[in-house]
């Protein structure tokens, strides 16, 4: 590959022109995965309550089989991820074939105790604490024994992620991804490109969600194992409008920097411009607003309270997070009580 598609790197006066370039190994592509999960595009998953997800094991074993990653998200998901160069040579049915055998045989052949196990294996050859590793998912369960028997129950019902990543996905396995998340359910299946741009030792990473189509969130939402983005449920049933005022909850600030609920510092503008949904903050004294994904707004927020902090979690929870009256009701509720949800 020798173009950057327009991708260039200032430093000072000088710009550099990031090239596309393959990954040099699988193993460098499946590397980068494990240490970085983020880059299986939580948010574009899931806009309104971005997937975390935290690493199980590599190589898992399935029947006589080694699945490349499994992790498992804040909502005991177990998400099996292949990784394959855009390389590859082998054929596109017998990489899906490979997929859905593991998917196939781990319902049957996995159990929440033996996940539960791998993790604290992996912590320890790690040198981290394994309670420590979960907390930062947040996971939604009360207890973290609650979450490992979730996890159970998802793989016997087969609500499990599969997800194919690659420098490059062919057109043909698009067509194919697409088509079985839009019959598939609960499981969901998805593809990810992760493009690498180099400009000498800096390195850019492109993470590029494909799968995800409208008529597959539409099958997920019928079903039941998937619930609608709540902004827009809520802009569609005309409960939200373009510049309208949202607050976000106190309840997100520690107790010991929490301002009232009426704190101009906690409100955003609901900004809706060719189908694109932003928020803008512009808090006291500030000349110009800034735009931010809904998910996202909120560090801004936190930091405008607190200056000192710092969070490597990029994202939040829009329904839980955010209110239409200063410390009311949340979105999620409100979507709720007006039966959308």
């Amino acid at each position: 590959m020798s173009g950057s598609g327009g991708l260039f790197l200032k430093r000072g006066s000088a710009l550099a022109e990031l090239v596309e370039q393959r990954y040099d190994a699988e193993a460098v592509l499946q590397q980068l995965l494990a240490d970085h999960p983020q880059l299986l595009a939580g948010n574009d998953i899931d806009p309104d309550d971005p997937r975390r997800f935290m690493l199980i094991r590599r190589e898992a074993p399935v029947a006589s089989l080694l699945l490349d990653h499994l992790f498992v998200d804040q909502d005991a998901i177990p998400t099996l991820v292949e990784t394959k160069r855009g390389e590859d040579t082998r054929g596109r049915r017998e990489v899906v074939a490979q997929m859905l055998d593991y998917a196939a045989n781990a319902a049957t052949h996995w159990k929440a105790e033996a996940l539960r196990e791998w993790h604290a294996e992996r912590c320890r050859f790690s040198g981290i604490d394994r309670d420590e590793d979960l907390s930062n998912i947040e996971h939604s369960l009360e207890t973290d024994d609650a979450f490992w028997a979730r996890v159970g129950e998802n793989l016997l019902a087969g609500n499990v992620r599969l997800i194919f990543i690659s420098d490059s996905i062919p057109p043909g396995l698009q067509v194919i991804v697409e088509f079985l998340n839009e019959r598939m359910t609960p499981t969901e299946v998805l593809a990810i490109e992760v493009r690498q741009f180099l400009a000498g030792d800096d390195q850019l990473l492109q993470a590029r969600l494909l799968g995800q189509t409208a008529r597959a969130r539409e099958v997920k939402v019928r079903s039941g194992s998937r619930r609608r983005p709540v902004i827009g449920v809520l802009i569609e049933a005309g409960v939200l409008v373009d510049g309208q005022t949202l607050w976000l909850l106190p309840s997100i600030i520690p107790a010991a920097h929490r301002p009232s609920p009426e704190d101009p510092r906690l409100q955003v503008t609901l900004v809706i411009a060719d189908s694109n949904v932003r928020f803008a903050y512009q808090p006291p004294g500030q000349e110009a607003p800034e735009f931010f994904a809904p998910s996202a707004a909120w560090i801004r927020i936190r930091t405008e309270i607190e200056p000192t902090f710092q969070t490597d979690r990029r994202f939040a929870r829009v329904d839980t997070s955010y209110s239409v009256d200063p410390g009311g009701q949340a979105l999620g509720d409100l979507a709720e009580s007006h039966g959308l949800w």
